[in-house]
């Protein structure tokens, strides 16, 4: 987690400080009232040569006249002034209290984004490595009249291209099946190509689209509700990559062959969402433009697949 920053007011020394000014004050008023006190108890004493007014009551209301007359609007006014001064400092302790609610619940925030992403990117790796191993499960098997011959890995998603390129894309270009456009016709292939291909890819591809649900569903819930600096459009807590980043990571992960036939399923609609209300899978494949880098411009699938997603 990133360190806390300080505030204007920081807690241990604040209230120390708010604690000692408003001993001073006390001290400072205790003062004027006794100097105030003093101040008109040294004139009256001197004015009638020291004596006490003990013996003598009409000698006590006057000293009481005196000193209210004189003391009265001293105190009142020391009183103003320290009741002033306490407003300020309840300010000052509300303005801290504030600052410190403040940084608690920006903490607790960048704890819980540092905790969704940490989960994240634990599930993303867990689910990468799921589709690398239905990847490598991938088998197509060839059979000629002396042997079968078993093809893995990017051989087996090659054969799988030139299998569906001499099914569907031979007659169309022959003319033999004009009656539909290109594109709607190759997308309608492709969805009989995958069910047909099942039993062999249907896993990898559902996983494949799956962690890109995956990836959605992080910019949703975490990305969405990140605190963004207004001037600068940062994320102002922990560190969140973007979903792009992971978008990509997943498709430079896969080879060309495998991309072009991603393309082709995700285009042709046979992917099922695991959620009932998910966007579909290739408003997630535009959105972050997973198929720019990974296949060729030249490929004849492109007008047909990735212009249509």
């Amino acid at each position: 987690m990133e360190p806390l920053a300080k505030t204007e007011l920081d807690a241990p020394d604040t209230r120390r400080a708010l604690a000692f000014a408003a001993l001073n004050l006390l001290i400072v008023l205790a003062a004027i009232a006794i100097a105030a006190g003093a101040a008109i108890l040294i004139p009256y004493l001197w004015q009638f040569d020291g004596s006490a007014p003990a013996r003598r009551q009409s000698m006590w209301a006057e000293f009481g006249t005196y000193a209210g007359a004189l003391l009265g609007p001293v105190l009142g006014i020391l009183a103003l002034f320290g009741v002033l001064y306490l407003i300020r400092l309840q300010r000052d302790v509300l303005a801290l209290s504030r600052a410190q609610l403040a940084e608690v619940a920006r903490s607790e925030r960048n704890a819980r984004l540092l905790a969704e992403r940490n989960g994240f990117e634990t599930g993303f790796f867990r689910l990468l490595e799921t589709v690398d191993g239905n990847a490598s499960r991938v088998a197509i098997v060839l059979t000629s009249r002396s042997a079968q011959r078993a093809l893995t890995g990017s051989d087996a998603f090659s054969n799988l291209i030139r299998g569906f390129d001499a099914k569907y894309m031979r007659p169309f270009d022959r003319g033999d099946l004009l009656e539909q456009p290109r594109g709607v016709y190759l997308r309608n292939a492709a969805k009989n190509f995958f069910f047909e291909v099942e039993n062999q890819i249907g896993p990898y591809f559902r996983s494949l689209g799956d962690i890109f649900q995956y990836i959605k569903d992080y910019e949703t819930r975490i990305i969405a509700t990140a605190p963004l600096d207004k001037q600068s459009k940062i994320w102002t807590g922990p560190i969140l990559r973007h979903p792009n980043f992971y978008a990509r990571v997943v498709a430079n992960s896969r080879t060309r062959h495998e991309m072009k036939l991603f393309a082709m399923y995700v285009a042709s609609g046979t992917y099922i969402p695991i959620e009932k209300h998910a966007p579909p899978l290739r408003t997630i494949a535009s959105s972050y433009d997973i198929f720019a880098t990974s296949i060729d411009p030249g490929w004849w699938g492109r007008s047909a697949f990735i212009d249509m997603i």
